[in-house]
């Protein structure tokens, strides 16, 4: 036992952050003396539970919801072929185009895939398209943010490939995308642009009958006298109705975390908020190509609520003596390990890997303080629809200040992220600055199985997952 931890462990002191140590005296004959300057957890009172007002998102899996989903699928398997007539709303449309300022190509790409109307496009070059004939081309002006004009010059996207995959369709035609400068520029201001798109081809869409070929896709079996339509329909409900729970449980806790947050007012270690700073900005870099040294206001109050809730679930473990339930463990890793063919390797890859089986515990940790507070909060149950909860939006925003100085968010606690590949996943055996682990902060960053990370290595190993291109 070292001198600190010595005096650490007889001052009752929880530490929060890596100590600095400075040496005081280290002469031959005398004692060794040092200071050392660390900050410590905080201490606060517990709200009480009960007089906390938590809302609970109630939703069926309705017939119209079946449908839409069955609609979905078969758009999902749509097939293209050419159209005889200008492009119009929906349309896939082959095109050659560029955008200049000041006479200085800015982006450009031939052999490039419009979905006429979709997300993702410059609304400028979507305009200018419809009404298109093939061969023909047209000129459009457009706005662009000013930072375009200085960091696009070298993305020109010289693809010549006309037989893109219908999933690149939209890719890289809005220049003001992240990559290109992004809409969110720290620069509002704007410069026009000349634009200039050939349209190559045009093709309409088509959806496929609901016949054995589709079923057949999809894997459908139904016994002799059983209808594929309506096994079809069960099938697609089944999975629905699960994932539904899913989303459920999800956004009961993301609002009970959120409640915490909202209900506890104290000072937080910096070290721990620097901490998930940096956690945020590894999460931000799996989604953006640049990702600033220096957060916006708005993430680094997201870290911060995280730390908070975190501190505050942590307090409810101790003072309750709450410990991960082994049945749910299990059931949890069954669940995971159900969604692939070599289950049994899977489970057993599981328990062999110390970080992931401590991830699912904390996990399970999570959802057993849920049910806690659950259980003593004044519960008010809040109707809504299979679309809003699978959307995010299960629960309305609320006005609601956070305490402290913080800046009020309405629900901070997005669903965890999971590691890319050859990385640590955040929450596993997480250590805080100084090498002492923070148990106060694991709970809350602990990833979840799925479509990568862990699970996209299971996959690797084991196979696709059941479900896979269903």
């Amino acid at each position: 036992e070292t001198s600190l931890s010595k005096a650490v462990r007889e001052q009752e002191l929880a530490m929060a952050s890596r100590a600095n140590v400075e040496i005081v005296t280290l002469e031959a004959g005398a004692d060794f003396e040092f200071t050392a300057t660390f900050e410590v957890l905080p201490e606060f009172e517990l709200a009480d539970l009960g007089t906390l007002r938590v809302r609970q998102p109630v939703a069926e899996v309705g017939d119209a919801d079946v449908d839409a989903m069955v609609q979905t699928l078969r758009e999902q398997r749509v097939s293209w072929h050419a159209a005889d007539r200008p492009a119009r709303e929906t349309d896939r449309v082959l095109i050659d185009y560029t955008l200049k300022v000041d006479g200085a190509v800015v982006t450009e790409g031939e052999g490039k895939f419009l979905i006429v109307g979709s997300d993702g496009v410059l609304p400028e070059l979507d305009a200018a398209v419809r009404g298109m004939s093939v061969d023909e081309t047209r000129a459009f002006p457009a706005t662009l943010p000013a930072q375009s004009a200085a960091t696009t010059h070298d993305h020109h996207d010289h693809d010549h490939d006309r037989h893109a995959d219908a999933g690149d369709s939209n890719a890289d035609l809005d220049p003001r995308s992240s990559k290109l400068g992004g809409s969110d520029s720290v620069d509002p201001t704007t410069r026009p642009a000349i634009g200039e798109v050939t349209v190559r081809g045009i093709e309409e869409s088509s959806l496929p009958d609901l016949d054995d070929d589709f079923y057949d896709q999809l894997g459908i079996v139904a016994a002799e006298d059983e209808d594929r339509a309506a096994k079809l329909r069960e099938d697609v409900r089944d999975r629905m109705v699960v994932e539904l729970g899913n989303a459920l449980r999800d956004a009961q806790r993301r609002e009970v975390l959120t409640v915490l947050a909202r209900s506890h007012d104290f000072g937080l270690p910096q070290a721990m908020v620097d901490a998930e700073v940096a956690e945020e900005k590894v999460r931000l870099a799996r989604m953006l190509d640049n990702v600033p040294d220096e957060l916006p206001p708005l993430f680094v109050d997201l870290a911060k609520q995280r730390v908070r809730v975190n501190l505050a679930v942590n307090k409810i473990v101790t003072s309750e003596a709450i410990k991960p339930d082994d049945q749910r463990i299990q059931d949890r890793i069954d669940e995971i390990a159900s969604a692939y063919e070599q289950g049994a390797q899977v489970r057993n890859a599981i328990y062999a890997d110390e970080q992931q089986l401590g991830a699912i515990e904390a996990s399970v940790l999570q959802e057993q303080v849920v049910d806690h507070v659950l259980a003593q909060a004044e519960v008010e149950q809040v109707s809504t629809t299979y679309q809003d909860v699978m959307n995010g939006r299960a629960l309305p925003d609320v006005p609601e200040q956070i305490p402290a100085d913080d800046s009020p968010l309405p629900s901070p606690f997005e669903a965890p992220l999971e590691a890319a590949e050859g990385t640590e996943a955040p929450g596993d055996d997480d250590v805080q600055p100084g090498g002492e682990t923070a148990e106060a902060s694991r709970t809350e960053q602990t990833p979840e199985i799925g479509e990568s990370g862990f699970g996209g290595r299971l996959r690797r190993i084991f196979g696709a997952r059941k479900d896979a291109g269903s």
